[in-house]
């Protein structure tokens, strides 16, 4: 075996490091630990975030197509709105047009299913009327408040003539009984021009001896009667 030599100066100076060193390895030791364990973590923030990152893209995407299909839906109900009032201006200036026409006798012959129609067109305005009376000055009539006018008026011309009156005394008595309860439930003020073209269709109806037997005999006339006189 070979020994080296060291004098008494340089080995205490190697055991003076050795002694540093096993004073400050454990230190580096734990700070390397350290570090390693807050990388961990940011690793794992990271991808926390990164997770978060992606959640929130895919629900901007979805919020994104929602809107989109929102839009859509928007877009079809204001064509339909459109496409409704068109008709409803059609069929109102249509219904003013009959209105003018139905007093001549050889129309009425032509008006048995469209007269059955008004009845129940009637019907489901007067239940959408809003109980608060609304103003009929001639520019706020809208075209659906016209479009009904113009029904109730064909009514009233066509019982205006002597073959309309017998028609709806003979046939039309489930559109008489309409037009009498229509009038017994609407509001007080609720649509007064309505009201009148009504009162006058059952009153043209009760020129002849049929018409006025049968309305007279209905139930639904002293209701009506009351409702009117409130």
């Amino acid at each position: 075996d070979c020994f080296v030599r060291v004098g008494k100066r340089d080995l205490e100076r190697l055991t003076t490091e050795v002694m540093q060193l096993r004073e400050f390895l454990p230190r580096v030791m734990n700070n390397l630990v350290d570090m390693l364990h807050k990388t961990s973590a940011a690793e794992k923030v990271n991808g926390h975030f990164a997770q978060e990152q992606e959640r929130l893209r895919q629900e901007c995407l979805h919020l994104g197509a929602r809107l989109e299909a929102a839009q859509s839906k928007c877009q079809r109900e204001r064509e339909m709105q459109e496409q409704a009032e068109f008709c409803t201006g059609l069929g109102a200036a249509s219904c003013t047009v009959l209105w003018s026409a139905s007093g001549r006798e050889q129309a009425v012959g032509k008006l048995h299913c469209f007269l059955d129609m008004a009845a129940q067109t009637l019907e489901s305005f007067v239940k959408s009327v809003d109980e608060e009376p609304k103003a009929e000055a001639p520019d706020q009539i809208s075209n659906e408040q016209q479009f009904v006018l113009a029904l109730a008026g064909v009514i009233t011309n066509v019982a205006a003539v002597a073959c309309g009156r017998d028609y709806l005394s003979s046939c039309g008595h489930v559109l008489l009984d309409t037009l009498m309860q229509l009038l017994k439930t609407m509001k007080p003020g609720a649509f007064p021009k309505l009201k009148v073209l009504m009162l006058m269709a059952l009153y043209n109806v009760t020129i002849c001896v049929r018409g006025l037997k049968y309305i007279s005999e209905s139930p639904g006339l002293l209701p009506m009667i009351w409702t009117l006189l409130e």
